[in-house]
């Protein structure tokens, strides 16, 4: 798992593609779009059918599984601070859909750092989720 070692230690350092950055702000920019509504949702608002066609079923899936986007954004800036190459691969496989052949290849490491990373990440997050929604 993630833990908070320097991260500059990672034995795999990774470069993004020009591709890859592009995806990347694709991915961050769904990512800042979902936070958004669910800002505007927790203060009432917009209604959940005032969603973009996508945003809205994301949003929805989160609703049914007691998903917080907003905890979600603020783990998701704690895990680029512990594991900048784990946070962009879960939200390249996450935001943008990627599976991790493609994720490895934009990142420029191995398919199976990225599938790794991909499932670390996710473990870690729905860990931290854990722990936020037992402290309600």
């Amino acid at each position: 798992m993630f833990s908070n070692e320097d991260p500059s230690e990672d034995p795999i350092p990774f470069e993004l593609t020009p591709e890859g950055e592009q995806v990347l702000e694709a991915a961050r920019t769904l990512r800042r779009n979902l936070v958004r509504y669910a800002e505007a949702e927790q203060e009432g608002v917009i209604p959940i059918n005032a969603f973009k066609p996508g945003v809205g079923e994301m949003v929805s899936v989160m609703r049914k599984t007691g998903v917080d986007m907003l905890h979600v954004d603020d783990l998701l800036d704690e895990l680029h601070e512990i594991s900048e190459r784990g946070c962009t691969a879960f939200q390249l496989h996450f935001f943008a859909g990627l599976q991790p052949e493609t994720i490895g290849g934009l990142m420029q490491v191995p398919e199976r750092v990225a599938g790794r990373d991909v499932a670390i990440a996710r473990a870690w997050l729905f860990e931290r989720l854990k722990q936020i929604t037992e402290k309600r």
